[in-house]
């Protein structure tokens, strides 16, 4: 019984903390772009190359 309220603060806390909004990040058409190609076989610069596009679209 004695570990029941710090238990609760620890929950409402962890709870609170799970809640807190985020700054959306900018989705764009080349992120998505990139986030797909990832998930498939491709060469290092055309991996760096969708990378750039990307945060080129997000400026």
């Amino acid at each position: 019984m004695k570990y029941l309220p710090p238990l609760i603060i620890t929950l409402s806390l962890m709870v609170a903390g799970c809640a807190a909004s985020h700054a959306p990040i900018p989705e764009t058409r080349a992120c998505m772009k990139y986030r797909t190609m990832m998930t498939a076989p491709l060469s290092p610069d055309a991996a760096a190359a969708l990378r750039q596009q990307c945060e080129q679209s997000r400026q």
